[in-house]
């Protein structure tokens, strides 16, 4: 016998067989309501209500876009990028890039989140992982989102703010719901600003990958705005 207190055969859940998940024939995996199910969905919830509403997060609620000093000399087009928001923070951006880290995208990002939220405007923003858990957890917990694509509809000069756009795989469900948030985004003239480190083709070919209705429609409605500012960074780390 080993030391401990290993798990007896009747702690594990005979529907789940202890891992949390069943198998729902026509819908794939669920939550098991046993005790570990339970304890999953909870912290499901928990990182579902995580996108920052009308509150930046504290980590970035110093970030000012008239106090950002860059380097000229290492981080030109950031310079250049903030000289024209200083004039219209309003602007939608779009910070794209082939492995463009480490050259300020974020926090320009959530700096403009900032001027929204200080101007009284709604702003709904964050890493793109935080909308697909949102997401997600709508499509297989029932957990009401803290921004749907109908909200948006209802706000005067709105912003939402899209970090590493490309990173994590959604659902097929999650997915459409991005798609639903840019669409009426775009449609009600909102302000849009979105950081991705892939190049304006990889990120068609990302979206592409959910869905071939999906690539070209997000990439013309990010790019195609009489509004936007569109910088490449890839050409800043070349």
């Amino acid at each position: 016998m080993t030391a401990g207190n290993p798990a007896r055969s009747c702690d594990v859940c005979g529907d789940c067989q202890g891992t949390g998940w069943t198998v729902v024939v026509g819908k794939g995996a669920r939550l098991c309501v046993c005790p570990l199910g339970e304890a999953i969905r909870s912290k499901r919830i928990v990182a579902a209500r995580e996108l920052p509403v009308n509150t930046p997060p504290r980590m970035f609620e110093r970030f000012r876009i008239e106090t950002m000093l860059p380097d000229p000399a290492r981080h030109e087009k950031q310079v250049e990028l903030l000289a024209l928001l200083k004039t219209n923070p309003r602007r939608s951006v779009v910070m794209f890039g082939a492995n463009s880290f480490g050259v300020g995208k974020s926090a320009i990002g959530w700096a403009l989140y900032n001027s929204a939220v200080q101007a009284g405007r709604q702003a709904a923003g964050g890493k793109l992982s935080s909308f697909v858990r949102m997401m997600q957890a709508w499509e297989i917990d029932g957990v009401e989102p803290v921004v749907r694509p109908s909200d948006l509809r209802l706000w005067d000069c709105g912003l939402l703010w899209l970090d590493e756009f490309g990173k994590v795989k959604p659902s097929e469900f999650a997915t459409r719901q991005v798609f639903d948030l840019i669409d009426v985004a775009y449609e009600e003239q909102q302000q849009i600003v979105v950081a991705t480190n892939l190049s304006r083709d990889e990120l068609k070919e990302f979206w592409d990958s959910q869905g071939t209705q999906y690539g070209e429609a997000i990439r013309r409605r990010l790019f195609d705005r009489s509004d936007v500012i569109a910088v490449d960074f890839g050409e800043e780390n070349a």
